[in-house]
């Protein structure tokens, strides 16, 4: 017990008791406290980094420029029959002609059934008609509607359109489109017997096209096309 106690004595005499004392008061008070500061601290700086970050990211990245209307795919349309030329008349104006041909492939288009291209097609007419009126041409074709050609037609008939005449009026609408009317004829064919049954539609069209003067001082080989409203009825032929 002696030894002990002069054991102790000795150990405050030199001083390393306090030495001891003091590093122990240090690792079990102190640098706890300080590495979780630390730790807190250089959390709150990666946050405040990643929000720079982002901020300075969704300040510099370019907008995605706004779109009037959208541009007309030469690729799909060829994959549908070919259209009966709407006008042999030459004098027309460069402008006209080619709106008919656009519109007649349109027509075309839209209108033909292909159980193997139905895809396509869709995508097509998503792709150059206003969002308000693809909705309706959705709900026309949608296998949800007993009436659509889908449900209809199946896989037992097919139809390709030949287009007659494309009367373009001259008078622009107040937000600049125009407005057409088609007259063309359905053929359904009956793939189990050939059998053909045409009929005789009238379609009015209001549009917007790019003018191709626009487009050659442009030097562009992209034009934009657009059908806004799209009424059929059917006639009686002549």
């Amino acid at each position: 017990m002696d030894d002990i106690n002069r054991s102790i004595s000795e150990y405050v005499k030199n001083g390393k008791y306090y030495k001891d004392a003091r590093a122990w008061y240090l690792n079990t008070f102190i640098l706890p406290i300080s590495e979780k500061y630390y730790l807190f601290v250089l959390t709150v700086f990666y946050i405040i980094l990643m929000l720079i970050a982002g901020y300075y990211y969704s300040n510099t990245k370019p907008a995605d420029p706004t779109v009037d209307y959208v541009l007309f795919s030469e690729d799909i349309s060829k994959t549908y029959s070919v259209i009966v030329p709407p006008t042999s008349d030459d004098t027309l104006p460069p402008q006209t002609r080619l709106t008919q041909y656009v519109l007649g492939k349109y027509i075309t288009i839209r209108e033909s059934y292909d159980i193997h291209n139905l895809d396509n097609q869709l995508e097509f007419v998503r792709n150059t008609t206003d969002a308000r009126d693809f909705l309706v041409y959705q709900n026309s074709v949608s296998i949800n509607n007993p009436t659509s050609p889908q449900m209809i037609y199946q896989d037992l008939y097919n139809k390709t359109i030949d287009v007659h005449k494309i009367n373009i009026l001259k008078n622009l609408n107040v937000d600049n489109s125009q407005k057409a009317i088609v007259y063309f004829q359905s053929n359904l064919t009956n793939l189990t017997t050939n059998e053909i049954k045409t009929q005789y539609f009238v379609a009015t069209i209001d549009f917007k096209i790019d003018n191709i003067q626009n487009l050659m001082e442009k030097d562009s080989s992209k034009m934009n096309f657009l059908v806004l409203n799209y009424n059929l009825q059917t006639i009686e032929r002549n």
